[in-house]
């Protein structure tokens, strides 16, 4: 709270006497008696004739010694040893006091030769005729005399005439840590608090990775005094000893200008630690601020946490897991999309939730261990990341936002999911665009290919070649197969296929707009298109759903125009209402993990409740047609409520080998659910296709039959079609 120091109440400050201040720092002076110096500070203008109150004693104009007035400061005439503003009243004994002038004159009767007396001297003369004004004599030696306002380069640094301690020059006349004095030769001493530059460590990863981030800035503005590489002044130890590879990686290089300079420091441990300590230690006056003082503390230490190093075995059998826990994705993205291809959606959209429910688990801020943690990003494989990129979508997005290579730097170091926290709108809710323009597309392309004017197109053809066999082959086959299929796509777009595409993005757009809400900007072309857009987004969400269960619960159900909610559901009026159902259970997930981000705790109670309910409902009212995906849901909902249960084990203290053992268990049941929905869509695969086979007999057989009773009436024998009958 010093005023004039260049901060004062937080807020930037000069001096009094500075007319041009620039964050702290003066550039200007008033004219009257003051001068900007080197360090930009305003001083006394000592020799210009102007008295300048409380810092001036007087000024005569000149720098000429025992005239009275001496660098602006009060001084006995010679030969006076005892005076009062610059007259004198007391003079040494050789000389004789003019009353009228105040000067000392000197006597007549004085000789050189003559013998002084110093046992009838004062002390305070004695003093003044051995060692000289403004000293003292202690143990028979002269010292310069401290406190009383007046420096003598040869011994003193400073002297602000007092003898206390704290206020910039010390009670032994020594300027103290941290600030910086203006002073002449014999006159009084002007300090000011300047704060030395210290190093700041700053860790950006979470302290249980086995790879840890630090950040290491300065508190201000540094330069070298010298030109150096910053790694041959500066060293790096862990405490306690322990094997790990150190990167430095500069983000903003030190150099002989004044500057903010910032590196960040990668550690990965290879092998498990107790609470390590990294330690810097920087060469002592080699870095100095633009007021030349060197660092507050050369040494400054970080803890680094509990890193959280796998043994080389649990990484082996977690590739191999990884490995199975993906070919069983894959096959049931396979099938799925065989499903889907054969008008089965359930199938599709039901895995699609699936893996996006998983995906967003890893968001949660439970200290997973690592094997875990790396478990839950393989369901982010299945996306649309890789089209995204081949478009360079991000690249595009990252330029209108126009991001420092420091902020690239500082994401290529931090985990994925970090990344997506706190990164625009825009950047997370892309996929969902892409999606929504692909729909639009396809729509599109339906209504071009069953358009009146290729239909034209087609008869016209058709009459040119119409004695061509192959010509009429493939324009029957066109119109059978292919129009009829993309007619029916159209019909049903709008009652169905807008639904299925509203479900496929509801998890990354509400994840998204939650986000980016309430914090809107509109300082830049970009940030007001992100915030824009992030305000439409929450605003259809709201819209969407607000009135949705209106569309189940009226008693003339319209299951034309919503075909979605009524397509896979049984006619029960709860039945009826599972979609709904299934919108919202979305909503919530993606709030929990969203707004309880910092409640790990809450989101595990939470997320388990979430799944008992709707198990609850799926076991009390059957709402689904089809019983195999029934099945697959209430095993999933069932084992997702004790996985989820179990995340508040990570919120107590137990070793690392029991967090291990756990998180195998949680992976165990992950994979359970994924292999438990493969054996029932293969199972149900298996029994489509014996059906299948079963029609197929059976009408190979009512033909045969009727052929049959064809050839009795008209009275013909055929003996071998009864023979295959009874085969």
């Amino acid at each position: 709270m010093i005023p004039y120091d260049g901060c004062h109440e937080c807020k930037f400050s000069c001096q009094e006497q500075c007319i041009d201040c620039i964050y702290g720092i003066c550039f200007g002076c008033i004219d009257t008696g003051w001068i900007l110096n080197q360090i930009n500070i305003c001083t006394p203008q000592c020799g210009d004739g102007i008295v300048v109150e409380e810092y001036e004693q007087c000024d005569d104009g000149n720098d000429i010694p025992f005239d009275g007035c001496y660098y602006c400061q009060f001084e006995c005439p010679q030969g006076c040893i005892q005076c009062q503003s610059n007259q004198c009243q007391k003079c040494h004994h050789l000389y004789v006091l003019d009353i009228k002038t105040g000067n000392c004159l000197k006597s007549s009767n004085d000789n050189d030769d003559q013998q002084i007396e110093f046992s009838i001297l004062q002390p305070e003369q004695m003093v003044n005729f051995r060692c000289g004004e403004n000293h003292v004599l202690i143990n028979n030696m002269c010292f310069d005399k401290c406190g009383n306002g007046l420096r003598d380069n040869q011994y003193e640094e400073c002297d602000d005439g007092n003898l206390y301690g704290g206020d910039g020059c010390s009670s032994f006349c020594q300027i103290e840590s941290s600030y910086e004095c203006i002073d002449q030769v014999y006159s009084l001493s002007l300090c000011t608090y300047i704060k030395a530059p210290e190093i700041n460590l700053n860790i950006l990863t979470n302290n249980g990775d086995s790879l840890q981030v630090v950040e290491l800035t300065f508190t201000s503005q540094v330069l070298l005094e010298e030109a150096a590489n910053f790694e041959d002044i500066i060293a790096f130890t862990i405490k306690p000893q322990t094997q790990y590879q150190l990167t430095i990686i500069s983000i903003s290089n030190i150099t002989i200008q004044l500057n903010n300079p910032k590196y960040q420091i990668q550690i990965e441990f290879i092998e498990p630690v107790q609470h390590p300590m990294l330690e810097v230690v920087m060469q002592k006056n080699t870095i100095y601020n633009s007021f030349k003082l060197g660092l507050k503390e050369n040494e400054k230490q970080i803890n680094l946490g509990a890193p959280f190093v796998l043994p080389e075995t649990t990484k082996q059998q977690l590739n191999s897991i990884v490995q199975l826990n993906d070919a069983m994705m894959y096959s049931m993205a396979g099938v799925s999309s065989l499903a889907l291809g054969t008008g089965n959606s359930i199938v599709f959209f039901n895995l699609l939730d699936l893996l996006q429910s998983f995906s967003y688990l890893r968001f949660m801020q439970s200290q997973f261990p690592p094997h875990l943690r790396d478990f839950l990003n393989t369901y982010t494989k299945v996306s649309l990341q890789p089209i995204l990129n081949y478009l360079k979508v991000d690249q595009l997005l990252e330029d209108l936002n126009g991001k420092s290579k420091s902020d690239q730097v500082k994401n290529n170091l931090q985990p994925d999911y970090e990344i997506i926290l706190i990164q625009p709108y825009l950047l997370n809710a892309k996929s969902c665009y892409f999606s929504i323009l692909a729909s639009i597309l396809t729509y599109l392309f339906y209504c071009a290919l069953i358009s009146k004017t290729l239909g034209n197109f087609i008869f016209q053809w058709f009459e040119k070649y119409q004695y061509n066999n192959k010509v009429v082959k493939l324009t029957h086959l066109f119109q059978k197969c292919i129009q009829k299929k993309f007619y029916k796509q159209k019909i049903e777009y709008f009652s169905l296929g807008i639904f299925q595409v509203y479900q496929a993005i509801l998890h990354q757009l509400t994840f998204s707009v939650l986000l980016q809400f309430p914090n809107y900007t509109f300082d830049s072309p970009f940030t007001i298109l992100n915030s824009v857009n992030a305000i439409l987004g929450l605003g259809f969400i709201l819209i969407a759903n607000i009135h949705l269960l209106s569309i189940t619960t009226i008693k003339i159900k319209n299951q034309r125009k919503w075909r979605y909610f009524y397509s896979e559901s049984k006619t029960q009026f709860w039945a009826c209402q599972f979609k709904s159902f299934q919108i919202y259970k979305i909503l919530f997930f993606i709030f929990i993990i969203t707004e309880l981000i910092n409640y790990p705790e809450a989101q595990s109670i939470l997320l388990s409740m979430k799944s008992l309910f709707f198990l609850i409902y799926l076991i009390k009212f059957k709402p689904l047609k089809s019983f195999f995906e029934l099945t697959k849901l209430v095993c999933k909902e069932f084992i997702f409520m004790i996985i989820s249960g179990t995340f508040l084990f990570y919120s107590f203290e137990f070793s690392q080998e029991t967090f291990i053992l756990i998180g195998w268990i949680h992976i165990s049941l992950f994979c359970t659910i994924m292999a438990s929905n493969l054996f029932v869509d293969i199972l149900q695969q298996i029994r489509k296709k014996y059906e299948a086979s079963l029609l197929k007999k059976q009408k190979d057989r009512d033909e045969l039959q009727s052929k049959l009773k064809l050839n009795n009436v008209q009275g013909f024998s055929l003996n071998g079609y009864d023979q295959q009958i009874q085969k």
